[in-house]
């Protein structure tokens, strides 16, 4: 669980996790060095749970000195010791039995190298059009092809995935100098190069929506539209998947046929998407692309200049 500036919300997410039943995990806290009391308040959530219901869960909590950004799940994949590696947010809820319904998933399918889940949305104050939260002890799942893969199928967010570390880590390390975002769309897509990715059909996840999170605090730069940025996000995307497909193809996990139908594919999507920055927008080279994260009041400011 990777948190940063999650103050509001963090107790719950703490609580939701160290509730997981039906297996023994490795849980690690991490926060990105925030500036409110993030930390603090996740120490207080893990005491109050460990005094009142003991767990045989490990948990281990660090905080940083410095902001790493995109570097922090790398580094929570690093010190962690288990095989499979659930993802975690500090503004969301797992559900009690998602870590064991995933579990089973993978003992039920060996080939399987990432799984995800269906997503429940919730607003700020913890509200939900779902009143009933189930999810039944068997899971039925179904399989992404490489299409709804490289598309960005709904529910291949990273909030809602977890995957083999021994099959991913086959690939180079997810780190800034290798793709600045997109991690919520590398990791599925080098999972479908070494293995099968599926969809769990189960809610197992319940997904914060509020003005302030990070999905929706990504921007290339400030004056910018907002499709410029997102599209810009998605030609970054694109651009890892076609350097994960040529390694993958000289390490052998992929035909020569295969190679060249994926290839033509996301450089379709590419071309697609500077074609839209291009005659939409404005001219901004790749080499020369950055991508930004603003706070609340540049990003309310940000929305107010756009609806004008």
């Amino acid at each position: 669980m990777p948190v940063y500036q999650n103050q509001r919300f963090i107790q719950s997410a703490v609580t939701s996790v160290l509730a997981q039943r039906g297996v023994i995990a490795e849980v690690i806290i991490s926060d990105d060095a925030s500036s409110d009391e993030t930390f603090n308040s996740a120490i207080q959530a893990a005491r109050k749970w460990f005094a009142s219901h003991g767990s045989d869960h490990r948990l281990v909590m660090r905080k940083g000195s410095k902001r790493l950004w995109r570097d922090h799940l790398a580094l929570l994949v690093d010190h962690a010791s288990c095989d499979i590696v659930c993802q975690a947010h500090g503004d969301d809820e797992s559900h009690p039995d998602r870590a064991r319904a995933l579990v089973g998933v993978f003992r039920a399918l060996p080939n399987a190298a990432l799984l995800t889940s269906e997503v429940i949305a919730m607003d700020e104050d913890g509200g939900s059009a779902v009143n009933e939260w189930l999810v039944n002890s068997d899971v039925s799942y179904a399989r992404y092809d490489f299409e709804s893969i490289i598309n960005g199928h709904t529910y291949l967010i990273g909030a809602a995935q977890s995957w083999r570390r021994n099959l991913v880590d086959r690939f180079k390390r997810l780190d800034r100098d290798f793709a600045a975002v997109a991690h919520d769309r590398i990791l599925p897509f080098r999972s479908s190069l070494v293995g099968d990715v599926y969809l769990v059909k189960a809610p197992l996840i319940k997904r914060r929506d509020y003005a302030g999170a990070a999905h929706k605090l990504m921007f290339d730069e400030p004056e910018t539209n907002g499709r410029f940025g997102w599209s810009l996000v998605w030609m970054t995307h694109l651009d890892a998947m076609l350097r994960d497909l040529d390694q993958a193809r000289s390490m052998a996990l992929v035909t020569d046929g295969l190679y060249a139908q994926l290839a033509n594919t996301i450089r379709k999507l590419s071309q697609d998407c500077s074609e839209r920055l291009l005659e939409s927008y404005r001219v901004q080279t790749r080499s020369g692309r950055q991508i930004a994260w603003v706070d609340d009041a540049t990003l309310v400011k940000l929305r107010k200049s756009r609806a004008n």
